[in-house]
């Protein structure tokens, strides 16, 4: 029985910086919570402060993404469908 040749990891360049994700993001801007699907719950008390958005690099009003609901397909924190 043959074995299965293992799989190539992608070669990463420690050099390069890695690209922020949805996912690996704390504190957004509206903008762009709302670009990646998601929603402010209606009747939500969340703390805002002004920052540098950590996905898109902007100075804007900032929260934790943990404050918004996702679709399920993106598996964060709460999910609205």
């Amino acid at each position: 029985m043959k074995s299965k040749p293992a799989k190539k990891e992608p070669k990463v360049d420690p050099k390069q910086p890695v690209k922020p994700t949805i996912h690996t993001v704390d504190d957004i801007c509206c903008k762009c919570a709302e670009a990646n699907g998601g929603k402010m719950p209606p009747g939500s008390c969340n703390t805002m402060h002004e920052g540098k958005c950590e996905l898109c690099g902007e100075t804007a009003t900032l929260t934790t993404k943990h404050d918004y609901v996702w679709p399920k397909k993106l598996k964060i924190g709460y999910v609205w469908d």
